[in-house]
């Protein structure tokens, strides 16, 4: 066994002969010759849910739990400010889980945090802190499908050794144009014409590089000509992987750039294997996400929008409003109009690859602009950067409380069912009185308002349903 020290940056689970793993990918903190190798570490994880015994029939529970071979434990939580006997029931894999929790909904059996993501649950179990340097006791092993050097460890040994963050990662940010005549996204028939790259290694070294498949004249600019689309799009998954970068950065890659890019890899024949397991681009099924497996996709236009945008007063979320305001700088101006045509004709080219290099340049600038809020929160709420870069904040206050849950020994209330929230909706509650003002002309005028008035006053008084209680309060003896 021996020791190793790394900064986790990302988190991939996995299922192997009926047992889930928690896949670590970090970089290491002994930095040497201004180089710290990337690393991957294995863990065994367990999954879990918590059965309410509440008018149960404990007998038929535990013949069920017998039958199934699961294993079981009493235990005291918190739910509606009131303890309770719940049954903690442990399985191996998050997919036997989902199968039990399926029967027991059918025998009308309340079922708690049985939808928790396992990586979600094992860095709060494990009290992990995504991008603090950790250290584990480890053994080396191998697996064909993990491109990284390889270790296991286990949970109990993985240990907060120090308070560093992961402070200057390596970004890469990745910007492409594509053919387009009639200004409609059409992956299945119109190419990518170009694809950049910009970056800034472990040493400090700026890349930057445009890639393409046309032959132009190029000016100020490290522009690389390939001999067809297919083999950009190759040499693109080529360079990814020689970078190495800790985080993959786009602007609007989850709705255009990364999809864009599987599709037309897909119809070439392109492997575009740039995933830590050797796997490619992973799309979300309703295509709203795509994910790298050991390099997180930090989309910044996602994370300015559910996180920063709350307060901004500008026009739209574009590129070119957000790098105005958080660095004062613009776009070039071209007219994406016409790079159809003048693609076509040989012309002007140069501008466009200026075009999308400064892009990227941005896009990569804006990352290191926002990363420490993303440290931030991720820190506070023990989420995955990779997950919580597409978090809003209710989904951080869920996050958080089920955090904090272990602590305080409570049980986190299930997400309402469809047909929960449908019959919801059906009632109807009066709103508030609003005063509806005489038209006219008032002299000495004052307003008067709340900022956040409900939050405000449910922070304040904490009102919450674990504070609630029926006990009537004490009277107090005043003779």
């Amino acid at each position: 066994m021996s020791k190793i020290f790394f900064f986790p940056i990302d988190f991939e689970y996995q299922e192997q002969d009926n047992q889930g793993y928690v896949y670590i990918f970090g970089r290491e903190s002994q930095i040497a010759a201004n180089k710290a190798s990337k690393l991957c570490v294995k863990v065994e994880h367990n999954s879990y849910c918590y059965l309410r015994l509440t008018g149960v029939s404990i007998e038929k529970l535990q013949e069920f739990c017998t039958s199934h071979q699961l294993k079981t434990q009493k235990v005291s939580k918190r739910l509606f400010a009131k303890t309770e006997e719940f049954l903690k029931i442990t399985f191996q894999t998050q997919s036997k889980l989902k199968d039990i929790n399926q029967l027991l909904q059918e025998k009308e059996v309340e079922v708690f945090e049985a939808d928790v993501d396992p990586v979600q649950r094992f860095l709060v179990d494990s009290k992990i802190t995504p991008l603090q340097e950790l250290s584990c006791e480890v053994e080396e092993i191998q697996e064909q499908n993990i491109s990284l050097p390889l270790f296991k460890a286990n949970s109990k040994t993985l240990r907060h050794c120090s308070n560093n963050r992961f402070k200057i990662p390596v970004f890469l940010a990745i910007d492409i144009e594509t053919y387009n005549e009639v200004m409609k996204v059409d992956m299945d028939n119109n190419p990518i014409l170009m694809i950049d790259l910009y970056g800034k290694d472990v040493a400090g070294n700026i890349f930057e590089k445009v890639l393409t498949y046309k032959h132009f004249k190029t000016e100020g600019i490290d522009c690389e000509h390939l001999s067809s689309e297919k083999e950009m799009l190759e040499r693109t998954a080529e360079l990814i992987d020689d970078f190495d970068p800790d985080f993959l950065v786009s602007y609007f890659g989850d709705g255009f750039d990364f999809p864009y890019i599987a599709k037309r890899a897909e119809k070439l024949g392109v492997p575009f294997q740039v995933g830590k397991d050797n796997t490619a681009i992973h799309l979300s099924r309703n295509r709203n996400r795509a994910r790298v497996v050991g390099i997180p996709h930090f989309d910044c236009f996602k994370f300015i929008r559910y996180i920063f945008g709350t307060n901004w007063k500008i026009d739209s979320y574009s590129l070119d409003n957000v790098a105005s305001e958080l660095l004062g700088k613009k776009k070039h101006k071209v007219d994406l109009s016409q790079l159809a045509s003048d693609w076509n004709n040989n012309k002007n080219l140069n501008l466009y690859a200026s075009y999308n290099l400064q892009d990227s340049k941005l896009t990569f600038e804006i990352a290191q602009k926002i990363y420490s809020a993303l440290s931030e929160f991720s820190a506070i709420v023990s989420v995955a950067p990779d997950d919580l870069i597409r978090m809003r904040f209710s989904r951080l206050v869920e996050a958080y409380l089920l955090k904090r849950g272990v602590d305080l020994h409570t049980i986190n209330h299930n997400k309402p069912s469809s047909e929960a929230i449908a019959a919801r909706r059906q009632r109807h509650v009066q709103g508030a009185f609003v005063f509806e003002p005489q038209p006219g002309i008032y002299q000495d005028m004052v307003v008067f308002d709340f900022l956040s008035l409900y939050p405000t006053i449910i922070v304040s008084h904490n009102i919450g349903a674990e504070t609630v209680t029926k006990d009537k309060p004490k009277v107090k003896n005043t003779a």
